[in-house]
């Protein structure tokens, strides 16, 4: 797992990934402008990972003032899994290449991108999303050649993602994660549409490419679920005529 960024929301990120994932979990590297910052998050989610977790994970900060960063970051990029960029940032953090160098690994990393959520802001190489929806194994939503990212709101992404706006990529070359959970809920058995039948092996084994800007409905469904636990756990103090 690679994590740029060392603000709340790079830290919610190991925290979640290492809470729901914990045993495939085999190592995690942090990286920010400021090393302090980066080895300030590590050593917060490695005391975390002793109380709540116990991962065998190893956790680590790549020093960008290292003379070796940029070998460590290209040796990194050419075999992790998973890339959370969560950076405010006008230029792309990595390049498309650099996660093609890859010479053994099976497959390309799930590369989600959630810092940046204006139109002159870029995180991703925006080459990385015009590749993920030409690949022959992307998931087509609509049934043509054209494959698809997922992001948040695809009207907000279309005007207000730095990267989606670069990219080129069209409406229907995004695809919302609403949609996608409505087409994991369809029909089933000899109902199964050959789309549907696409969207399993894509999420699983294909080269996702997340983009999300923040969205207000995405924070009220979260609320919505946290509040549903708190009921069914019986934990909470309820307030009331507030």
């Amino acid at each position: 797992i690679l994590i740029l960024g060392a603000g709340k929301q790079a830290l919610w990120h190991p925290r979640l990934v290492v809470a729901l994932r914990c045993s495939e979990i085999k190592s995690l590297t942090v990286i920010n402008r400021s090393a302090a910052r980066a080895q300030s998050l590590v050593k917060q989610v490695e005391e975390e990972n002793q109380k709540y977790w116990r991962s065998s994970a190893s956790f680590a900060a790549l020093d960008l003032a290292s003379s070796e960063y940029d070998q460590n970051l290209q040796t990194l990029l050419s075999v992790v899994d998973t890339v959370f960029c969560t950076v405010v940032s006008t230029a792309s953090l990595f390049s498309l290449s650099a996660i093609l160098s890859g010479k053994t690994r099976n497959r390309l990393p799930f590369v989600s991108a959630v810092g940046s959520w204006q139109a002159d802001m870029v995180e991703m190489d925006p080459e990385m999303l015009q590749h993920a929806t030409r690949r022959a194994d992307s998931y087509k939503p609509h049934g043509d050649s054209r494959g698809a990212i997922i992001v948040d709101d695809r009207d907000e992404c279309l005007v207000k993602s730095g990267e989606v706006i670069q990219s080129g990529l069209k409406a229907d070359q995004v695809i919302e994660v609403g949609e996608i959970l409505k087409r994991q809920q369809g029909h089933s058995g000899a109902q199964l549409s050959e789309r549907q039948a696409q969207l399993k092996p894509w999420l699983s084994e294909g080269f996702i490419v997340y983009k999300g800007i923040g969205v207000s409905l995405t924070d009220l469904a979260a609320g919505n679920a946290i509040l549903a636990l708190a009921k069914e756990r019986n934990v909470g103090v309820p307030i009331s005529n507030l």
